[in-house]
C-alpha cells in the first residue's frame, strides 16, 4: 500500500510540474491502435502527436522494422492500411509495395540477403495467429534462397534449451511453421533449426552423446531427431494413425538411423513420453491444427491438413477423437512412397557405379604409373 501511495504521489507531482513529460511517458507506452483512438477524440493530443515524430518513429521500428526520413506518421498510416490490405492477400505483394515505395531495398540483394527479413521478424511479434501462419509459409517458401531461411532462423533465441525438443517447442510459439508439407521447404527449415540449436547450445551437445562428433554430424543428428519428433507427434495425436508407436519402437527406429545411433535411449524415451503427453503446439491455447498453408506467387492459400500433399485423408475422416479408425489404404500416398523408394534405389545404384568406376580408374592409374617407372 505504501508503494502504491508513492506511485500516486509521484504521478500527481509530475502532473503539476511536468505535464509534457508525463504525456510523453503515457503516450510512449501506448500501441498504434490506442494512439489512433486517442488522436481521433482529443484534438489537443492529435496536434501534439502531429508535431512529435519520435513516438511514430518508435512504433515504425517496433512494428515494421523500418525508419522514415520524414513524416513517420504518414508512413505508419500507409503501412497499416495499404500494405496491410495487400498482405491480407499476398505477403509477397505487400513487400513488393514496400520496395516500390523505397521503404525497404530490393527484395533480395547481391549477397542473397532479403530486405523483408527485418519487417517479417517484427510482424511475427504482433500479427494474429492466422496471419503469422501465412507469413511463416511465405518465409519458408522454396522461392527464397536457402541462406534467407538460415539467416532468419538465427534471429530466434534458442539459448538454454537443454534438448532439441524444448527448443522446437519454443520456436513453434514464435515461428509457427507446422504443419508443413514434406519437401524442400520443410527440409530447409529443419536444417536451419538444427544449425542454430547446435551453435547456440554447444554445451548441451555432449548430453546427446555427440561430444566427439564433427559439426556436420551434430547438425545431421539434430536434423534427424527433429524430423522424428514431428513424425512422432503426428503418429500419437492424429486419430487416423493406428496403431500408435510404442517407446521401444521409437527408440529402435531412431537408433536404426545412422546419425542417431549415439543418442541415449533415455533421452529418446523422454522425448516419446513428453510428446505423447503434451503435443507440439503453435499456440498455447490449442494443439489442434486442421489446415496447412502453402505459399505461391499468387499468395498464401489454406488447405485441409492431411498426411501429405498427396493424401486424400483429412482429420474430419475420424469421427471420434482417439478412436481406432477402420483400416484403409491411401493409394495416392502408397504410389508416391513407391516412387520415392525407386528414386532412392536409383541414386544408391548410381553411387555404387561411380565408386566402382573411381576404384577402377585409380587401379589403372597406379598400374600405368608403375609400368612407366619400371
Amino acid at each position: 500500500v505504501h508503494l502504491e501511495e508513492e506511485k500516486i504521489s509521484m504521478f500527481l507531482k509530475l502532473l503539476e510540474t511536468e505535464p509534457a513529460l508525463l504525456t510523453d511517458i503515457i503516450l510512449d507506452a501506448l500501441n498504434v491502435e490506442m494512439l489512433g483512438r486517442i488522436s481521433s477524440v482529443c484534438s489537443s493530443l492529435q496536434g501534439y502527436l502531429d508535431t512529435d515524430s519520435s513516438i511514430w518513429g518508435r512504433l515504425l521500428v517496433e512494428r515494421w522494422g523500418v525508419k522514415a526520413d520524414s513524416c513517420p506518421r504518414n508512413l505508419m498510416k500507409w503501412l497499416e492500411t495499404v500494405v496491410s490490405s495487400a498482405m491480407a492477400e499476398s505477403f509477397r505483394h505487400g513487400f513488393e509495395l514496400m520496395v516500390e515505395a523505397r521503404v525497404i531495398p530490393a527484395m533480395v540483394d547481391d549477397s542473397g540477403a532479403a530486405s523483408w527479413e527485418v519487417p517479417a521478424r517484427r510482424m511475427l511479434e504482433w500479427l494474429p495467429m492466422a496471419q503469422r501462419r501465412r507469413l511463416t509459409a511465405f518465409i519458408t517458401s522454396d522461392r527464397h534462397p536457402k541462406a534467407c531461411v538460415r539467416r532468419f532462423m538465427h534471429s530466434f533465441d534458442l539459448h538454454d534449451t537443454l534438448t532439441p525438443e524444448l527448443a522446437l517447442r519454443r520456436l513453434l510459439l514464435q515461428f509457427p511453421f507446422l504443419p508443413i508439407d514434406a519437401g524442400s521447404g520443410a527440409d530447409r527449415v529443419i536444417k536451419a533449426f538444427a544449425m542454430v540449436w547446435s551453435v547456440q547450445n554447444p554445451e548441451e551437445i555432449c548430453n546427446l552423446g555427440l561430444g566427439d562428433a564433427t559439426a556436420k554430424e551434430v547438425c545431421d543428428a539434430i536434423y534427424s531427431v527433429t524430423y522424428s519428433m514431428i513424425m512422432l507427434n503426428t503418429d500419437q495425436h492424429n486419430p487416423l494413425v493406428w496403431p500408435k508407436m510404442t517407446v521401444a519402437e521409437y527408440i529402435t527406429s531412431c537408433h536404426g538411423c545412422g546419425p542417431l545411433k549415439k543418442i541415449p535411449s533415455q533421452l529418446l524415451a523422454e522425448i516419446h513420453e513428453n510428446i505423447c503427453t503434451s503435443p507440439l503446439q503453435i499456440c498455447p491455447k490449442s494443439h489442434t491444427v486442421d489446415s496447412c498453408i502453402r505459399s505461391t506467387d499468387a499468395g498464401e492459400s489454406v488447405h485441409g491438413a492431411s498426411y501429405s500433399a498427396y493424401s486424400q485423408h483429412r482429420p474430419s475422416t475420424a469421427k471420434v477423437l482417439n478412436a481406432r479408425p477402420p483400416l484403409k489404404l491411401d493409394w495416392s500416398v502408397a504410389y508416391w512412397n513407391v516412387v520415392d523408394m525407386s528414386r532412392a534405389c536409383r541414386r544408391a545404384a548410381m553411387q555404387r557405379v561411380l565408386r566402382m568406376r573411381l576404384v577402377l580408374l585409380l587401379v589403372f592409374t597406379a598400374a600405368l604409373a608403375a609400368r612407366m617407372l619400371a
